[in-house]
């Protein structure tokens, strides 16, 4: 009875950890919904050199990938997600094909850049009134769709 009970846990755990290991269409599908709705819309300061201002993402690639694997389900490991940007995209207009490991789902996130005065920031001056230097603000509008780019 006791070696019945160790193999039926066993097996049990062994079903959950590969479950773990890979996506499946459902749970990329659905985290690309989730992250293409939370980042619609975002914000962000770029600096003089055209970087963001407080990195959070480095490139497009970073920011959708990791908003992807924060939207998994429990099942989805929290990583093998992979976006990658077509050729032919810019920094104000890019296109990312996002696909994970465990599944031949594919997926197109359309990230365009729009400039947002409302979005800017200008920095206190020395003495505490407002600065001569102003951060350029951006917001994004991102959607996405099945396929690839």
């Amino acid at each position: 009875m006791t070696m019945a009970c160790i193999c039926f846990w066993q097996g049990l755990a062994g079903i959950d950890l590969s479950s773990e290991k890979s996506w499946s269409d459902d749970e990329l599908s659905s985290a690309v919904e989730g992250a293409t709705d939370d980042l619609d819309g975002y914000t962000y300061q770029l600096d003089q050199s055209g970087d963001p201002l407080y990195p959070e993402f480095e490139e497009y690639e970073d920011l959708i990938g990791n908003t992807v694997v924060q939207y998994r389900g429990d099942d989805a490991p929290k990583g093998d997600v992979y976006a990658e940007r077509a050729s032919y995209s810019t920094d104000a207009d890019a296109q990312l094909t996002v696909t994970a490991s465990g599944t031949d789902a594919a997926f197109c996130v359309h990230v365009e850049r729009i400039r947002s005065k409302k979005d800017d920031y200008t920095p206190p001056g020395i003495t505490g009134g407002e600065g001569g230097l102003t951060y350029p603000g951006y917001r994004l509008a991102v959607t996405s769709r099945g396929g690839a780019c």
